[in-house]
């Protein structure tokens, strides 16, 4: 049995001063940050780990869950799960980036109800989003030279009967959306299914494929890609699986499961209060290097008052997982972790304790340190947290398409 890691905190790094002439300077990493408290923050991480905060817009209240940032242009993604003008539906919303941070909504087309990630293809043409509450998964298009969004399609499912746990799986639960390398497929975990469901997306043409089935009772919550290897948290299994993916003679996308780990000491199946008061693993990050693999828990007993993470150290060869600690994440709920684009931070998120705290990251051994370097407060609890890096003229983009943070 593993017992929580006390790691020291690595020797401050000299703190370079911030250019003068813009507040998302090269010296500092920019990011943005959503809240079930309705508002997207924009700030700066500064690099001897303090945090400043530049603007906020509201315009997506009251849930902007999930966002991506655009690649392309100075441009977010992101859903709401339901909107200010119609309750019961959802939607995707764009919004431009300026040189200050601050964000100009610029396109909203209303969906299905309750989406709680998107994904974007690779040419910008496309979106996708995962409809936790609405049991389905839709499909929007962008126009890349007006930027307007135009809802497309939507696929519901139901289940013959509940799942393993029935507590979680009363129904299909999509749960994330996410392109794989190729840029051709999308994978959507189904968390109430325990499917993965894969979708085809070409010249702008969205076509499902037959689902891949997860073993019973994991409850696929979220995964993403280092290379041809896909990492799957099963929410309700409090585990990560690790699949060696590839594309067939015939065109169809395939998994192979490799390996299934614990998140936790024990592996614990959720309780009636899931995921409120029963450990439910959360979120995964990737080291930039590819070498260190992170798992938040929630409502977890490892430590006394806050939730931890699961560090895992990852063979480049083969794939697979290593368990190398518990770490305390500092907040209460950790529904988001994000490691930075250097690779020197890691970001926890607290729904629960409304904040979110940062901590030096060693990148040797992939700890981080005791004490964290900044705590920012985010009224209803920060959910999801994205990087930028500034462009020559003004702009900002994402590095790579997120698959390692």
């Amino acid at each position: 049995m593993r017992f929580p890691t006390t790691t020291k905190s690595l020797i401050p790094m000299t703190p370079l001063l911030l250019s003068a002439l813009s507040p998302f300077a090269l010296a500092a990493r920019p990011f943005v940050v959503s809240s079930y408290g309705g508002v997207l923050t924009s700030a700066v991480l500064a690099n001897d780990g303090t945090i400043q905060v530049k603007s906020t817009n509201n315009e997506s209240r009251p849930s902007p869950s999930w966002f991506e940032l655009s690649t392309k242009q100075a441009k977010l993604f992101t859903v709401e799960e339901t909107t200010v003008t119609v309750p019961s539906e959802g939607a995707v919303t764009s919004y431009s980036i300026d040189s200050a941070g601050k964000l100009t909504k610029s396109s909203t087309a209303h969906g299905l109800a309750r989406p709680v990630s998107l994904a974007i293809s690779p040419d910008e043409s496309i979106i996708m989003t995962a409809n936790y509450g609405a049991s389905g998964v839709s499909a929007y298009s962008h126009d890349v030279n007006t930027g307007v969004i135009t809802h497309l399609q939507d696929w519901k499912y139901t289940l013959s009967a509940t799942g393993t746990v029935p507590v979680r799986q009363d129904a299909p639960h999509p749960h994330q959306a996410l392109f794989d390398p190729s840029g051709r497929f999308v994978l959507i975990p189904d968390l109430g299914a325990d499917l993965i469901r894969i979708f085809e997306v070409s010249n702008g043409t969205v076509t499902p494929h037959d689902p891949i089935t997860v073993p019973a009772g994991t409850g696929p919550r979220h995964g993403t890609f280092i290379d041809d290897y896909y990492y799957l948290v099963g929410e309700v299994s409090n585990a990560v699986l690790v699949y060696s993916t590839s594309i067939g003679y015939g065109g169809e996308f395939t998994m192979e499961l490799l390996q299934d780990s614990s998140t936790l000491p024990t592996r614990t199946t959720p309780g009636a209060g899931a995921p409120n008061t029963s450990p439910s693993a959360a979120e995964i990050a990737v080291a930039p290097a590819g070498d260190f693999v992170y798992v938040s828990n929630r409502n977890d007993k490892v430590y006394a008052n806050t939730h931890s993470i699961a560090l895992f150290e990852r063979d480049a060869d083969t794939g697979l997982l290593t368990n190398k600690a518990y770490m305390d994440s500092g907040v209460k709920t950790p529904r988001h972790i994000s490691i930075d684009p250097s690779g020197k931070f890691l970001v926890a998120e607290g729904a629960d304790s409304q904040n979110l705290k940062v901590f030096w990251r060693n990148e040797d051994d992939g700890t981080i340190g005791d004490t964290p370097t900044a705590t920012l407060a985010v009224a209803g609890g920060p959910v999801c947290l994205q990087w930028l890096d500034q462009k020559l003229i003004g702009g900002y983009r994402r590095r790579g398409r997120g698959r390692y943070v």
